[in-house]
Formats: structure tokens, sequence, C-alpha cells
């Protein structure tokens, strides 16, 4: 997630991916911890904010 973040979007944009997709995918994120789930929360809407991961 923090790879695609920072290559624009590369991989999401090239299949397609959604947000929902990447917080399904990444969801079990929150049984290690709430502080790591919230960043991916927020970087998965920055991502979606930027145009570079479809809602």
């Amino acid at each position: 997630m923090i790879h695609n973040s920072q290559n624009q979007g590369d991989t999401w944009q090239k299949y397609g991916i959604t947000s929902e997709q990447v917080r399904r995918r990444n969801g079990e994120i929150v049984n290690g911890s709430e502080t790591l789930w919230d960043y991916a929360q927020n970087l998965i809407q920055s991502s979606v904010e930027r145009g570079i991961l479809a809602e």
C-alpha cells in the first residue's frame, strides 16, 4: 500500500483496484495495531483524493 501510494498508484491503476478492495485486502492490520490501521485508512483516503486510487 505504501509502495503504491509513492509510485502514483501504478499497480492500482493498472489493475483497476478500488479503495474498497485495498481496505478488504489490508483489513487485518487492525488486529495488530489500531494506530497502523488509522494510518492505512488515511493513506487510502489521501490516495483517492489525489486521484491515484479509485473510490
